[in-house]
């Protein structure tokens, strides 16, 4: 008689599998050659210069009396850089997400991005009001 063992599995909630699942199915679209290539550039000059280049301005702006303005300025400069290199990558970017495109391309593109979402989140909070003493709250230097 064959003895056969439990392989240990880890059990993930069905929210992360399909989270995973997604991932993947958008990864599989996405995949060409000359194409990804921009594509891969872009994101990294995205999560790269872009993102560091936010986090910069938005903590710079948090030594001002009135932040808001610089922050405000600090986006409208960074979003605009990103939008004259980008040329090649939208015309990709509009063959790809045509209007009936599944939700996972576009989850796989905010994957993508997720740097330059978060440094973008950061001056947009600047921006909104945010100021140094709420940053030290948060981080429980009261």
């Amino acid at each position: 008689m064959l003895c056969v063992k439990a392989i240990p599995v880890i059990v993930f909630p069905v929210r992360v599998w399909l989270f995973v699942l997604i991932i993947l199915y958008g990864v599989c679209m996405i995949r060409l050659g000359r194409e990804n290539e921009i594509a891969d550039e872009y994101f990294s000059q995205a999560n790269g210069t872009a993102s560091i280049l936010l986090v910069s301005l938005g903590y710079t702006s948090l030594q001002f009396d009135q932040p808001q303005p610089f922050a405000v300025f600090a986006m409208f400069v960074s979003l605009a850089w990103l939008l004259s290199v980008g040329g090649p990558y939208r015309r990709i970017l509009r063959y790809y997400l045509p209007d009936n495109a599944p939700p996972s391309r576009y989850y796989y593109i905010a994957w993508r991005l997720k740097i330059f979402i978060v440094s973008l989140a950061f001056v947009l909070a600047v921006a909104l009001g945010m100021t140094a003493e709420n940053i030290y709250s948060v981080l429980g230097y009261n």
